[in-house]
């Protein structure tokens, strides 16, 4: 008895996949994203995105059918999460305590 053995696939490594596009819905001039689309975007679960809308954290989002959120929207909630640090422009610098004379 002969088995033939069949080519197994292999999932391809995650970090050569391109992030697959948002799929929008355009309602008037606004450009909206579906909670999945915004998770894979913020590399973060769709129950996180939930529980940030129960908290009122997180990016602004709108109550239509549905949950949706703007892209813009999204946008300036990544820049408002930066944080200075020593080196970036605009930050100060603390100086070294007991420094030698």
């Amino acid at each position: 008895m002969c088995q033939t053995q069949q080519k197994r696939r292999t999932p391809k490594d995650a970090s050569t996949r391109l992030p697959s596009a948002p799929s929008p819905m355009v309602q008037g001039d606004m450009q909206l994203l579906k909670s999945a689309d915004v998770a894979r975007m913020l590399s973060v679960t769709k129950q996180t995105l939930a529980d940030w809308r129960h908290r009122k954290v997180g990016p602004k989002y709108y109550k239509l059918p549905g949950v949706r959120y703007k892209l813009a929207d999204i946008i300036q909630w990544q820049e408002q999460q930066a944080v200075a640090t020593a080196g970036a422009p605009g930050s100060f610098t603390v100086e070294s305590r007991g420094k030698r004379k």
